[in-house]
């Protein structure tokens, strides 16, 4: 098992380290986060750059820009994960966390994801009824459903692109993020602080990262689950399937539904399922944090 992540309390491994070396450790870990999201943002840049030199529209071929930023963005995080431990502590470290995973686990990340899509449900239904009567709040989820039309309904865009598109959402979009968010923020805060605070901030960041007043409020919500899934099974395999099943769900089958042709209102509902689903989630889910917090005190005790 990896380091103790102490989510429970904060409990300083060495309480004699100067309190500058302190300061300074935090500092590190604050500027390793920031890098994990400039080099999201970063290779969201380069590509765009790239294709506007070459001439291709990336509003155009959106599933080209989306596939070829993501790619690019997880092959600089993985390098930048393996390579910072020899940077920083001269010894080979990785913030990312490949720990594999069972079948059990498995499926409990799947079941954390549609109890997700239930509750990120719930919150745009609120969110809706508060607009019918909340003029602010109706022009943010205005902006919101806006922001969520990738594909103009009047231009004709290539299917092998919206393909490419819907593909980079559901696989390629959560590796990347999944290895910002949980791997390089929390990863780099965990280990001078706590599992909390690197929760707390890594999903603070998620949600900010997101940038619409309506998405923030429900990306935050999901930032929060997701990174206790990441602290209780330890492994950013759990994480990047909770957030696969989220955006397949959420709005890559939307997608693929326009591709063939199909009405979004010919889709079977979701909501049935993800509220069964709901109970035995959060049961495992807080289950399991219960059992690594148990075992980090332990560890903690051992030391």
């Amino acid at each position: 098992m990896s380091e103790p992540d102490k989510l429970d309390s904060y409990i300083d491994i060495d309480k004699y380290e100067p309190l500058w070396n302190k300061i300074g450790g935090i500092i590190s870990a604050l500027v390793k986060a920031a890098a994990g999201v400039g080099i999201l943002i970063g290779s969201d840049y380069l590509v765009a750059y790239i294709m506007f030199r070459f001439r291709i529209n990336p509003g155009f071929y959106s599933g080209v820009y989306s596939t070829a930023s993501s790619a690019v963005a997880i092959i600089a995080l993985l390098i930048f994960s393996r390579a910072e431990g020899f940077v920083f502590n001269r010894k080979k470290s990785d913030l990312i966390r490949f720990r594999k995973i069972n079948i059990a686990e498995g499926w409990t990340a799947v079941l954390i994801a549609l109890s997700l899509l239930m509750i990120v449900s719930v919150y745009m239904l609120v969110a809706r009824w508060i607009s019918s009567f909340q003029q602010v709040v109706e022009q943010a989820v205005n902006r919101y459903d806006q922001s969520m039309e990738v594909y103009v309904p009047e231009v004709v865009y290539p299917k092998w692109d919206q393909v490419l598109y819907a593909v980079s959402m559901f696989l390629l979009v959560p590796i990347a993020e999944e290895f910002t968010f949980r791997g390089i923020i929390y990863g780099a805060i965990n280990r001078r602080l706590n599992g909390a605070w690197a929760i707390i901030l890594s999903a603070s960041v998620f949600g900010i990262m997101h940038g619409i007043s309506i998405h923030i409020g429900y990306a935050l919500i999901s930032g929060i689950m997701i990174g206790l899934a990441y602290y209780a099974f330890d492994s950013i395999f759990v994480t990047i399937i909770i957030h696969a099943i989220f955006n397949f769900f959420g709005s890559a089958i939307y997608y693929f539904a326009d591709i063939l042709g199909i009405s979004h209102n010919n889709l079977p509902s979701m909501f049935t399922i993800e509220l069964i689903a709901t109970v035995p989630a959060m049961a495992l889910l807080f289950t399991a944090v219960g059992k690594r917090m148990n075992q980090n005190r332990e560890s903690l005790k051992a030391e």
